[in-house]
């Protein structure tokens, strides 16, 4: 029996659950193990601030390279992309939705009006820039916590809207709490990864795991144009690849922090040179200038 590290955050608890059932179907037993991470213990700081995205994963792979753990499991758009030495991604679980959701507490006559004046609730630097760019918005509230913490929150006045992404809440059954409307993601771009659960192991124990499927060949791609262009959690970046009759359609975004300048592109490719395609797209991003993207977001890091 294999020992599955997971988080002990509901929602991480709630893939945890789908992650063991899907290695079941593989024939693999598996006990659930969880593993505090450095993002739980403070909910306070923005993640940027706490290391980035590692800060949910960091403790996770270390118990993995020390061998008190066989398997991690994630939230794909949580995981660097850069990850412990000598392991790997094993499996990309099915897509769940991809795009974001904006929860109010009663029905919104005018969304883009709304979203100029709203106190919107998100610590997540794409989705600001993007709410700037698209609609104007300037007045944001940062949080942290569990899923149903920050629903809470939003129905006790603490802010007017919170935006979450759809497959978090749909795993929990938490969208019937309040109205919503969705982004589309052709145009709020979701962060890479986003709607993905990935389990990582150790380099060369799991090959019987792979599969590549749409599933991985997403994943990849996306993940892949990030590594490319040397992006991590301060880079308010949405990319979405899928797959779709013998081809991989990519979207994508990167932007300033304050939304006011940007670069995105849409691609396509054959499936069967999808482990290339992220050269092409980061090609395309810098034909675009995204130097001058990435200079600004650094100046604005180091102010």
């Amino acid at each position: 029996m294999k020992r599955l590290g997971t988080r002990g955050s509901p929602l991480a608890l709630e893939q945890a659950r789908r992650a063991e059932n899907y290695l079941k179907s593989s024939g693999i037993d598996v006990s659930i193990v969880v593993v505090t991470s450095k993002g739980d213990k403070d909910l306070k700081s923005p993640l940027w601030k706490l290391g980035g995205k590692g800060a949910f994963t960091r403790a996770l792979e270390e118990a993995l390279v020390k061998g008190e753990i066989d398997l991690a499991v994630h939230s794909a758009k949580d995981l660097p992309v850069s990850i412990a030495e000598g392991t790997e991604i094993v499996s990309v679980l099915p897509r769940g939705r991809v795009e974001d959701l904006l929860l109010v507490r009663e029905p919104v006559e005018d969304v883009g009006e709304f979203l100029k004046q709203a106190r919107i609730a998100t610590g997540s630097l794409r989705r600001r820039a993007l709410l700037r760019k698209i609609y104007g918005s300037e007045n944001f509230v940062d949080i942290r916590g569990n899923v149903d913490t920050r629903i809470r929150k939003l129905h006790e006045g603490e802010f007017d809207a919170l935006v979450l992404a759809r497959a978090g809440l749909e795993r929990l059954n938490l969208l019937g709490r309040s109205f919503w409307y969705k982004f589309d993601p052709d145009f709020f771009v979701p962060s890479p990864g986003q709607g993905f659960i990935v389990i990582q192991g150790r380099k060369g124990e799991n090959e019987e795991l792979k599969r590549m499927d749409e599933n991985w060949i997403s994943f990849h791609v996306e993940r892949n144009v990030a590594a490319q262009l040397s992006l991590d959690c301060r880079t308010p970046a949405g990319f979405h690849a899928k797959v779709e009759s013998g081809k991989v359609y990519f979207s994508g975004v990167i932007l300033t922090p304050d939304g006011s300048d940007w670069v995105e592109l849409k691609d396509e490719e054959r499936v069967e040179n999808w482990d290339s395609f992220h050269i092409k797209i980061s090609e395309k991003f810098h034909a675009l200038g995204v130097e001058r993207i990435l200079e600004r977001i650094e100046r604005w890091v180091r102010s």
